[in-house]
C-alpha cells in the first residue's frame, strides 16, 4: 500500500484533525460467529484466543507499516502526512480494543465476567504466540482487552511471568558495525549516512560528512585519543522519524583503558530535508543531549526496526539517565513501556526501602505529586474532588481531567508532556507511601456510565420462542452518588504494657476514610416487540434476585406509554415511549453488590410463536 493509499483510505478518522478513532481492519466475523455459537467450553476458549490473536495481528501489521510510511513522508517532504501518521499510531491500539469489546459484550456477555473462560483461552493464546518475537506485545493486548471488559484495575502483567519461551526470533542485525581508525575520516561518516538508504538525494553529502567528522573529533578529544588507534562505530539498524526530522543513532567505541575504563561516546546525526535535499542539521555526542532529543515531549519516534526490546535497551545504554520504560514509549510502544515503568518503580522501592512522599513544591488543587529521594519518576495522582483553593470554575470530575491530559498526550507536537504516562485504576501497595501521605483514604469512585454496550446504529434483534440477550442501553441518567465519611484515630497513650518507650505520649494518627456508593437509573432495549414476558435476568453471569428491586418490563406494543421514571426525568413532552421495542427499566439499582460497578446484564426473553 502506498503512502497516499494508506492515508487517503475511505476513513476520515485517519486525519489527525478529525479527532475520531483510527481506521482499523475488519473483524473476522466467521470466528466471531463461531465463538458465539460454540457450546463446548474448550472449543469456545480456543476460538476466543484465535479471534483476539487475529485482531492483534491485524493491529500489529498496520502499526509496523507506519514507520516505513513515515520514512517515505520524510523523503517526499509530505509534512501533513507525518502528522496524520503520528495521530493514527497514537489512537490505533485503543481503536481496535474499542471495536472488539462491545461486540464481545453483546454476543458473549460472560466475556466480561467469566474468569474461567479467560484462563482457558489464555492457555491457547500462549501456545500460539510462544515463538513469536512480538509475543509479549500480543500478551499485553490480551490483558488490555480483558481489563476493558472486566473494568478492573491495571496490573503490570509481564509476558515472561506466564512461563513463556523467552527466546526472541531476530531475522536481521539490530546493530550495524563500522570499523575505522582515528581520526574518523569523512568517508566513514558517509558510509554511516548511506546506511539509511534514502530515496531522496542529499543536498551536500560530502560537505556534511566532513563537518560531522570534525564535530566527532572534537567530542572524542576528552577520551585522550591517539592517531591510528582502532575504533568501532555501532549504529542502530533503524531510522528514527518524527515530525519533519529524522535521525541515525549509535555510539563510538575506543579501546578500554586500564585507568579510565570504557571509552565511548554516543552519536546522533539529526537530519532535515528541505528543497535542496537531505542534510545533517546537528551532530550530538553527549548522553544528556540525546536524552533531551529523545524526550517524547516532542512526540514519539517511528523506528523502522521491528526489534523494540533491543532498540529500547540500546537507547538506554546511550542515555543511562533516562529510564528503560520511557525508551519503549519514545519509540511508540507505550503499553510495554507502562509495564516496564511500573516494574522499575516497584523494584526501586524494594531495593532502597524508600517510600513515596509529597513532591517538593505547592500541592495542586486537582492533583498531588509523589516521589522518593532517588526515584527518576514523579507520580501525579488526580484527586476525586478539588481542594477549596480550586479556582477554575465548575469541576467536571475525574474523567474531564483525564480527558484533558489525554488530549495533550495524543497531540503530535506536544507529545506526552515531559514523558507523561497515563495509568487508570492502578492499585499500589500502601507500604510504598510514607505514613503521613496515607491519612486521607478514598474508596473507588466511578467516573462515568459504562453499561454493557450502547452502540449507535446497532440492529434490533427479533426473537421467536425463548432467547437470552444482553440488549443495548437506550436511556440513562447520571449515577446517584452517596458519600460516607468515617474518621478513626489510632496511636497515642505512651508506653503501656509491652511498650518500648517506657512512658511519654506517643503520636496519634487520624485517618479519614471516604467511601462512595452508587445507584443507577437506566433502560435496556431488548428486541422487537411485542414479547410475551422477560423471565430470568443475569448480572455478571449470576442469576439476579429481583426481590426488592424496582424493575419494570415494557413488552414493546405499538401503543405502550412512556415509562414513569423517564417522564419524571425528561418531561412528558420529551419522554420517548419506544413503541414497538421491548425494554426493561431499572430504577435506582444499588451497585454495591456488584463492587460499585454497573453489572453486565443479560435477559431471558420469551415470545410466543404465532404467525410468521
Amino acid at each position: 500500500m502506498s503512502l497516499t493509499d494508506f492515508l487517503d483510505a475511505p476513513d476520515p478518522a485517519a486525519d489527525a484533525r478529525s479527532g475520531d478513532p483510527a481506521q482499523i481492519g475488519d473483524i473476522h466475523f466467521e470466528l466471531l460467529d463461531g465463538l458465539f455459537r460454540a457450546t463446548d467450553p474448550d472449543a469456545r476458549a480456543h476460538i476466543f484466543a484465535r479471534l483476539v490473536l487475529d485482531v492483534f495481528e491485524d493491529y500489529y501489521a498496520r502499526s509496523r507499516r507506519i514507520p516505513c510510511l513515515a520514512k517515505a513522508a520524510f523523503e517526499a517532504r509530505d509534512w501533513p502526512a507525518t502528522v496524520r501518521l503520528s495521530r493514527y499510531r497514537l489512537t490505533l491500539y485503543a481503536a481496535y480494543l474499542d471495536h472488539l469489546a462491545p461486540l464481545l459484550r453483546t454476543g458473549l456477555p460472560e466475556a466480561a465476567t467469566d474468569e474461567g473462560l479467560w484462563n482457558a483461552a489464555e492457555a491457547h493464546l500462549l501456545a500460539a504466540i510462544a515463538h513469536r518475537y512480538e509475543a509479549d506485545f500480543a500478551f499485553a493486548f490480551w490483558h488490555s482487552l480483558r481489563r476493558k471488559l472486566f473494568e478492573n484495575e491495571w496490573r503490570p502483567v509481564a509476558y515472561a511471568s506466564a512461563g513463556a519461551d523467552a527466546v526472541r526470533c531476530i531475522a536481521e542485525p539490530v546493530l550495524v558495525t563500522f570499523s575505522a581508525t582515528l581520526p574518523i575520516a569523512p568517508e566513514v561518516v558517509r558510509e554511516i549516512m548511506d546506511m539509511a538508504g534514502f530515496a531522496a538525494p542529499w543536498a551536500d553529502a560530502a560537505g556534511d560528512a566532513r563537518r560531522a567528522a570534525e564535530v566527532i573529533a572534537a567530542a572524542l578529544a576528552r577520551l585522550d585519543p591517539r592517531d591510528g588507534e582502532p575504533v568501532r562505530i555501532e549504529m542502530a539498524n533503524s531510522g528514527f522519524f518524527r515530525n519533519r526530522g529524522a535521525c541515525l543513532v549509535g555510539r563510538i567505541c575506543l579501546r578500554a583503558g586500564a585507568a579510565v575504563g570504557r571509552r565511548e561516546v554516543p552519536l546522533m546525526l539529526a537530519l532535515l530535508n528541505d528543497n535542496d535535499g537531505i542534510f545533517i542539521d546537528a551532530v550530538l555526542c553527549e548522553g544528556d543531549e540525546l536524552q533531551y532529543a529523545f524526550s517524547s515531549t516532542l512526540a514519539n519516534f517511528h523506528a523502522t526496526s521491528p526489534y523494540y526490546h533491543e532498540l529500547a535497551q540500546f537507547l538506554s545504554e546511550l542515555m543511562p539517565k533516562r529510564p528503560l520504560g520511557l525508551h519503549y514509549s519514545t519509540i511508540g510502544y507505550h503499553h510495554l513501556g507502562k509495564v516496564a515503568v511500573m516494574k522499575e518503580m516497584v523494584a526501586d522501592h524494594r531495593a532502597t526501602g524508600e517510600t513515596f512522599d509529597a513532591a517538593p513544591g505547592f500541592r495542586g488543587t486537582v492533583a498531588i505529586g509523589f516521589t522518593t529521594p532517588s526515584s527518576r519518576y514523579v507520580l501525579k495522582i488526580i484527586r476525586d474532588r478539588p481542594t477549596e483553593g480550586y479556582k477554575w470554575g465548575q469541576f467536571g470530575g475525574l474523567k474531564s481531567v483525564l480527558d484533558k491530559y489525554r488530549l495533550v498526550h495524543e497531540m503530535d507536537r506536544a507529545g506526552s508532556m515531559l514523558d507523561n504516562i497515563i495509568y487508570t485504576n492502578v492499585k499500589l501497595d500502601r507500604a510504598m507511601f510514607a505514613q503521613d501521605t496515607a491519612r486521607s483514604v478514598e474508596g473507588p469512585r466511578l467516573a462515568d456510565l459504562d453499561i454493557m454496550a450502547s452502540t449507535e446504529g446497532a440492529p434490533i434483534p427479533r426473537v421467536y420462542g425463548r432467547a437470552r440477550l444482553a440488549g443495548q442501553v437506550i436511556w440513562a441518567t447520571r449515577l446517584e452518588e452517596v458519600v460516607s465519611t468515617r474518621t478513626e484515630t489510632t496511636g497515642g497513650g505512651g508506653g503501656g504494657k509491652g511498650g518500648l518507650g517506657g512512658g511519654g505520649g506517643g503520636g496519634t494518627v487520624t485517618t479519614t476514610t471516604t467511601t462512595y456508593s452508587y445507584y443507577a437509573n437506566f433502560a435496556v432495549g431488548l428486541c422487537e416487540g411485542e414479547i410475551g414476558h422477560v423471565g430470568r435476568i443475569w448480572a455478571n453471569g449470576a442469576l439476579l434476585d429481583l426481590a426488592g428491586l424496582n424493575v419494570r418490563v415494557h413488552r414493546g406494543s405499538e401503543d405502550q406509554a412512556p415509562d414513569g421514571l423517564i417522564v419524571a426525568k425528561e418531561g412528558a413532552a420529551d419522554a420517548p415511549a419506544y413503541r414497538g421495542l421491548a425494554y426493561v427499566v431499572f430504577e435506582r439499582l444499588a451497585l454495591a453488590p456488584f463492587g460499585n460497578r454497573i453489572p453486565q446484564l443479560s435477559f431471558e426473553i420469551v415470545r410466543p410463536i404465532r404467525s410468521l
